[in-house]
């Protein structure tokens, strides 16, 4: 579809990693190291997975006055699971178990849940439904969890009582406030006439008042 002053994206090139014959030799290797996770719990022995490590970043953003005894929100941010035959379980079972020490109000994590097959989400989801996170645990799939099967993570990490993020927004014309999945981002003025922002999909945008 073609808007007014915003040229066509270009075409992205060609991306090797979902092409049909890697696919199949990512299959054909799951299937030999697969049976009992022998090449993970080989590697994990030898110390060749190395170990679950997090760091700790606080953040002082400034207090309102009427903010003085508003407590502090621990966020915790985790990435790259990649379940499968190549992740040995303890290493999963750490990484959660960190996590969770953590105490955080706010779980995100950010995709590449499983490697190669959906279904290793079996492994994965049963740990990150014991994280206790009062704001709830949000995520986004990755490519990973994309080029395995989509539907299969998604309703993994449903049963894990995590939400997946997937463009969701709310329009809220009552306070004229667009709301990214319930949160407030930006107050919309109706008097400053919309644009298009370039990209792959044109997105209607306009400018916040904060």
């Amino acid at each position: 579809m073609t808007w007014p002053g915003i040229a066509d994206p270009a075409p992205w090139p060609r991306d090797r990693r979902v092409e049909r014959s890697r696919r199949t030799i990512e299959l054909a290797i799951d299937t030999v190291i697969r049976p009992g996770s022998w090449a993970a719990k080989i590697a994990y022995e030898l110390g060749l997975q190395g170990r679950v490590r997090s760091r700790t970043h606080r953040f002082d953003l400034g207090r309102l006055r009427r903010d003085a005894v508003r407590p502090t929100l621990r966020v915790a941010f985790a990435a790259d699971f990649h379940a499968g035959a190549t992740t040995d379980e303890r290493l999963l079972s750490d990484a959660c178990r960190a996590i969770a020490a953590f105490t955080p109000d706010l779980v995100l994590l950010g995709g590449d849940f499983v490697s190669v097959r959906a279904s290793y989400i079996e492994r994965l989801s049963p740990l990150l439904a014991a994280i206790r996170a009062p704001l709830g645990k949000l995520a986004v799939l990755g490519n990973h969890d994309l080029r395995a099967d989509r539907a299969t993570v998604l309703r993994g990490l449903r049963d894990a009582g995590v939400r997946v993020l997937d463009n969701g927004n709310k329009f809220d014309t009552a306070t004229k406030t667009l709301k990214i999945h319930r949160a407030p981002v930006a107050k919309i003025d109706p008097s400053v006439p919309a644009r298009l922002r370039p990209g792959n999909e044109p997105t209607i945008w306009r400018r916040s008042l904060r």
